[in-house]
């Protein structure tokens, strides 16, 4: 009786540290009896670094919160650390890690403190077994129902920390970043749904080198479960769902040794208990293993490990089965299913289970906690098999290089294990500035090359890789090693450390003005890309001693230099810059033709420029012609054959031709050799060309649209030749008046001329359109001047040439002239009166490709000059920018990136962003280059003050001028849109969209520099509106759309008996129009609102009653008149 007293006695009083030696079962014996917790979380880890696992383990026991730290005694057994008050928590989480790479373990507790306070401390190791709590980390103090989890994902060296739960009593998932310093910042671009009663847990479920996330819970919108690829920039993507709860466990590891990581997920409440295995596709995709066999489970604890020694994770699972309370040992059968080992261990919920080799004899021990249904418990218990774990052979082959995106890569050949398989080892990396150092990236390991011992019973940092990146070294020696851990968490020993010095190239990729150019990749090796920060830097990690070139060579982008070379680099190479050039060549492929035409036109309407092509197809010489389209479809551009634009040694127009609101094409040009030529407008259906309208076929050829009548119709002129084949060539010069239907011949006094060009302006600024016309076999460059349809030549002394554009260079409002000769681009200025004076001049090539295009493309409201030239220098030819600077022009060097470009150019947006890209097209190949500068276009204002007045003869409508951010008032132009209906532009079309004014070609508008317009129209409604242009061709909104309104005064003739009578001459007097009536004997006719008048009918052999209608005041429609024999 005294001895069992005396054991009472002693089981009361030595109740956390009596030791047991009753056994379970065969294969588990219990070691020690630990204070009992429940609803609490645990972790193993050598906090003291003296070769044995440590506890740290939290909870409640009869509602008090307890957090409890325990020293192994180095035989499996442990005794509380009392020397540090740790906060005591529930319903939360702890972690060891080794956030600051001193080599000593830290500890982050958190959850719900006594009296429920939501509570977050790190425990900062002092290595003397006492902690210091680190008050300035900048981590979120007040957390409960939550997880943590160390794990880095930037690949710095620096454990990050990943926590979900309540944080200030909101549902969050955040990432605090590491800064190095005790600190952690909030990773506020990895953005994720916010969980509580959640689990979290890293792992490189895609192998690629980085952290992934896996997150489950509970979110506002019900439970939840997920898993999130690291995008490798600070942002997750999802890459799987999963089934996710409160209650619940997820654990990473790989079940079937396939070389990725697998889950175990495991909760719910009663009704709805679950317990899952996922398998890993390879790429982090979960499949359900339906065979598995795992117990479903709330409140459980869960824990991967080896524990007989076979090769495979098993699995230790407790929590509340619909059997009641249950702790249960799962053994891996390698099918992927799962037997229960039949442990019999104590049944607990709420608690925990954790694998470690306690007592260092090669087999796993099991540390298990919870609530029994009557107790709180902490119990310890020893593996007892005989098969006992030995190490993995340590890694060899390794080496270093330099990675992608400025990292460093540390490379190792497998290792082999007795039990393991190679692939279902993990691998664990350390790095030091000195010999046998790990300060830069912790391994939590024994460093002793001979030992190797795992500070924490976890997989390697390394993951399951063969290679891990590293980002943010400094140049620098490094020291490193690797080793291999086995399924049993047992840790290798050091391979042979490694001494690697490291050189770093650095510099920053800016655009002309400096700016930085965030997102660029440059390339030093194959596969091996560094990319610029937000700010234009970049780094490039190599070996010293590396020799090799950096190039930059993303799309749309050209550099100088174009490419940096070095050889045997011995230190770092700082100060590495580059710079964009203005221009980038794009990598589009368009058809090889051969005297090619080029233009910007958004042919389909859809907001984009398309960019048509033409000339002679290279299977030969001159044997035929073809037409392309070129579909901008978000900045990439589909090829589609366009026949109907087919032609060669000519160019294109596009405008509405037909009022029907999209953009027609003439085409002009040679269409099978020298003598067969085209001429047509090619009608365009929005990016179909059904039909066309014949123009006037010439080669060698030029044409342009415009209204110089100004009845509201696109007529046409055109010069060039008609060679005939007995090789005669005639000049011509033609004039085409649009009338409705057709395109009818001018009889005028025009210069007859070929090669040449043609272009109309009003460059006296008089409301109608004249034109300038040139030639190598005119003398002079020929100004006509448009006297209501009537054509006079100034005769002015201005060279004669191959090429011509007008252009308004000095934003005065007064058009001035650009002519391309033999040698020479000519600048004249307009002086006002019809006085042109030379400003300005260029060079040039001597053929017919040099086509000049002016183009604000720096957006600084001027327009500037592109135009082809030979470089005599370089025997080479290229296309020059010569940028106007307001009083004078700077031609730009190397810094263009158009070095290689020569040929026809035509200046576009074609992506949109607010500035003039470039096309070039030339024998054999047209090449786009975007323009990459800072500063971009912004449209005009709307005009304001529409006014409009109506007489029997014409329509003048007025506005007050607009106003923009870059392009001077003066030199914006003006687009004028008349319809018969709302927003319609049947009447005088404008090429651009009736809602947006998104301009549909980049040209001027078509009423010029004026501020009033005159169009000769038949009296009736009419809806106009205006928009301003800018020197970059972009077109402001439309200004709030205007109606002038006539009057309609319509009826019928008829006979007595009421036959109508078809044909009859209907008149209005002075201010009204005429008709006849149909073949229902109706007619209309508009006269002015407020009109006097009168109205009469005429037909031979008819006499009408009455034979004439007064009309007084006329305000609205007149009713209907009848007729009389």
């Amino acid at each position: 009786m005294r001895s069992i007293s005396v054991f009472l006695i002693l089981g009361i009083v030595l109740s956390a540290s009596v030791f047991s030696t009753s056994t379970c079962f065969a294969g588990f014996s219990e070691q020690q009896s630990l204070f009992g917790l429940s609803a609490g979380p645990a972790a193993l880890g050598d906090y003291d670094n003296d070769g044995d696992l440590d506890l740290v383990i939290s909870g409640n026991n009869d509602g008090i919160f307890y957090t409890k730290l325990y020293t192994n005694n180095g035989s499996g057994t442990f005794t509380e650390n009392t020397s540090t008050p740790l906060v005591g928590v529930q319903s939360g989480s702890v972690a060891w890690g080794d956030y600051d790479n001193d080599g000593y373990l830290d500890l982050i507790v958190a959850g719900h403190a006594n009296l429920f306070v939501p509570t977050l401390k790190l425990y900062h190791n002092n290595k003397n077994g006492t902690f210091t709590e680190n008050t300035a980390s900048g981590l979120p103090t007040a957390v409960d129902e939550c997880s943590v989890a160390w794990g880095d994902y930037d690949n710095d060296g620096k454990l990050d920390l990943a926590i979900t739960g309540d944080i200030a009593d909101i549902r969050s998932s955040r990432i605090y970043r590491n800064n190095g310093n005790g600190t952690f910042s909030h990773v506020t671009s990895a953005v994720f749904t916010g969980l509580n009663r959640s689990s979290v847990a890293w792992g490189d479920l895609d192998n690629d080198g980085d952290l992934d996330l896996v997150l489950a819970g509970v979110s506002s919108s019900g439970n939840f479960g997920r898993c999130y690829r690291n995008n490798g920039n600070g942002t997750f993507s999802t890459i799987s769902t999963f089934t996710g709860s409160a209650n619940n466990s997820i654990i990473l590891g790989d079940y079937d040794n396939d070389g990725d990581l697998d889950m175990a997920a495991v909760g719910g409440f009663s009704s709805s208990r679950y317990g899952k295995l996922y398998a890993n596709n390879g790429s982090g995709v979960m499949s359900e293993v339906t065979s598995a066999g795992l117990p479903a489970a709330y409140w459980p604890g869960m824990s991967w490990g080896d524990y007989d020694n076979d090769g495979k994770i098993d699995l230790a699972i407790s929590g509340n089965e619909d059997s009641g309370y249950v702790s249960r040992v799962y053994h891996n059968n390698g099918d992927g299913t799962f037997t229960d080992a039949a442990a019999g261990l104590t049944g607990v919920y709420s608690g925990c289970t954790l694998w470690g080799d306690l007592d260092n004899d090669g087999d796993l021990d099991l540390v298990l906690s919870g609530y029994t249904g009557t107790a709180w418990i902490t119990k310890v218990f020893k593996n007892t098999g005989t098969v006992y774990n030995t190490k993995p052979s340590a890694p060899t082959g390794l080496s270093f290089s330099g990675g992608p995106n400025g990292e460093v890569i540390f490379s190792w050949t497998a290792s082999t294990d007795s039990q393991t398989p190679s692939s279902g080892l993990s691998y664990n990396l350390r790095i030091g500035t000195a010999y046998g150092k790990d300060d830069i990236f912790s391994g939590m390991a024994n460093l002793t090359t001979s030992s190797g011992y795992r500070r924490v019973p976890a997989i390697g940092n390394a993951q399951k890789r063969l290679s891990w990146p590293v980002k943010g070294l400094s140049g620098g020696t490094y020291h490193w090693s690797v080793q291999a851990v086995d399924s049993a968490y047992a840790g290798s020993n050091w391979a042979m450390e490694r001494t690697d010095s490291i050189c770093i190239i650095s510099g920053t990729v800016r655009k002309p003005d400096g700016t930085g150019v965030a997102g660029l990749s440059l390339s030093y090796g194959p596969g091996l890309t560094a990319v610029t920060d937000n700010n234009g830097y970049y780094q490039i990690f190599v070996h010293q001693g590396w020799s090799g070139t950096v190039t930059s060579t993303p799309s749309g982008y050209n550099f100088v230099p174009a490419n940096r070379q070095y050889s045997k680099i011995s230190s770092n190479q700082t100060g590495q810059d580059f710079t964009t050039t203005i221009f980038g060549n794009m990598p589009i492929t368009f058809k090889n033709l051969r005297d090619p035409a080029i233009a910007w036109v958004d042919v389909d309407g859809d907001a984009d420029l398309d960019l048509i092509h033409n000339g002679y197809w290279l299977d030969g010489y001159y044997t035929r012609t073809e037409g392309r389209i070129y579909r901008n479809d978000s900045g990439v551009f589909n090829e589609v054959n366009e026949p109907a634009l087919a032609a060669a040694k000519g160019e294109f127009d596009a405008l509405d031709f037909d009022g029907d609101g999209d953009v027609d094409v003439a085409v002009i040009g040679e269409s099978e050799s020298d003598y067969d030529h085209t001429g047509i407008i090619a009608l365009n259906d929005y990016g179909n060309f059904t039909s066309s309208i014949s123009t006037a076929g010439l080669s060698s050829s030029s044409q342009d649209l415009g209204d110089f009548d100004n009845d509201g119709k696109l007529d046409l002129i055109a010069c060039g030749a008609y060679t005939l084949p007995s090789s005669i060539t005639i000049p011509a010069t033609e004039l085409l008046r649009n009338t409705g239907t057709s395109l009818s011949k001018v009889i005028n006094s025009i210069v007859d001329v070929y090669a040449g060009d043609v272009e109309w302006a009003d460059y006296d600024n008089d409301g109608d359109l004249d034109f300038a016309l040139t030639s190598i076999n005119s003398t002079n460059t020929m100004i006509y001047r448009n006297d209501g349809g009537t054509f006079t030549n100034l005769n002015l002394s201005i060279p004669d040439g191959y090429k011509l554009s007008w252009v308004d260079y000095n934003c005065d409002g007064l058009d001035d002239l650009s002519i391309c000769t033999t040698s020479l681009v000519y600048l004249y200025r307009n002086d006002g009166g019809g006085a042109f004076s030379n400003v300005a001049s260029f060079p040039t090539v001597s053929t017919y490709v040099q086509s000049p295009a002016w183009g604000d493309f720096d957006n600084d409201g001027d327009p500037d000059l592109a135009v082809c030239y030979h470089d005599a220098t370089n025997a080479t030819y290229r296309v020059a920018i010569h940028r106007n600077d307001g009083t004078s022009f700077t031609e730009l060097g190397e810094e263009t990136g158009l070095a290689n470009a020569w040929g026809i150019v035509a200046w576009g947006d074609y992506d949109r962003d607010g500035d003039l890209d470039l096309a070039v097209a030339r024998y054999g190949s047209v090449q786009v280059f975007r323009n990459n500068q800072s500063t971009l276009n912004t449209v005009p204002s709307a005009p304001t003050g529409l006014s409009a007045t109506m007489t029997a003869t014409e329509t003048t409508f007025s506005w007050n001028a607009a106003a923009d951010a870059q392009t001077p008032t003066a030199g914006l132009t003006y687009n004028l849109r008349v319809g018969t209906t709302p927003g319609g532009s049947d009447v005088f079309s404008t090429t651009a969209d009736p809602q947006t004014g998104l301009r549909y070609v980049p040209e001027v508008g078509n009423a010029r520099h004026m501020l009033s317009w005159k169009l000769r129209l038949p009296v009736r409604t009419y809806y106009w509106s205006v928009q301003a242009i800018d020197s970059g061709y972009a077109g402001g909104a439309w200004a709030a759309e205007q109606i002038i309104s006539a009057v309609r005064i319509s009826g019928y003739v008829r006979l007595y008996d009421g036959t109508p009578i078809s044909g009859v001459a209907v008149q209005a007097s002075t201010g009204g129009t005429s008709t006849t009536t149909d073949n229902n004997g109706y007619y209309q006719i508009w006269v002015l609102t407020g009109w006097n008048g009168t109205v009469t009918v005429n037909k031979s052999q008819y006499m009408f009653n009455p034979a004439s209608r007064s009309h007084t005041d006329v305000v609205r429609t007149s009713p209907r008149a009848r007729s009389q024999i």
